[in-house]
């Protein structure tokens, strides 16, 4: 089954990009738009998109390894949001979920800038392992997508 995935320009280069909706206790259900990013060991979530899923981050766990990482530059702190499903649409609108043991928060470290705001989420490799993903991305061509292998 592929999940289609929007290309589009940011930091000036073609990244893949898709629409998901994070399923946890005392999480909103919003849509959110995350870069696919296999350079990133685990799916994150960058504090302008926990904003607005309503995360509680004081009630975050620390993570136990990995505790401080960087982000386009920036520092953050690596909470984990325990046992989340995520979900996303494959071809012909057909729901996808995910089950995460955990997916990492970021929680910046220091005074935040306002560019902070404007750093993606991302899906990292932890994710395409979890769901059995292959990643296919031509950005000449800009078509991306996620096949997965049943």
């Amino acid at each position: 089954m592929k999940i289609p995935l929007r290309v589009r320009k940011r930091f000036g280069q073609p990244m893949p990009f898709v629409f998901i909706i994070v399923r946890a206790p005392h999480v909103k259900p919003v849509p959110i738009d995350v870069l696919v990013d296999t350079g990133s060991p685990w799916m994150a979530i960058a504090p302008g998109d926990s904003q607005r899923l309503r995360i509680p981050v004081s009630s975050l766990e620390k993570a136990e390894e990995y505790q401080i990482v960087q982000l386009a530059g920036y520092k953050f702190r690596r909470l984990l949001l325990k046992r989340a499903t995520i979900h996303l649409r494959g071809e012909q609108g057909k729901l996808v979920k995910v089950d995460m043991q955990s997916v990492t928060v970021l929680q910046p470290v220091g005074k935040p800038s306002s560019y902070i705001k404007q750093i993606p989420s991302v899906l990292g490799s932890d994710f395409l392992v979890a769901g059995r993903f292959a990643l296919h991305f031509d950005p000449a061509n800009r078509t991306a997508y996620l096949n997965k292998q049943l």
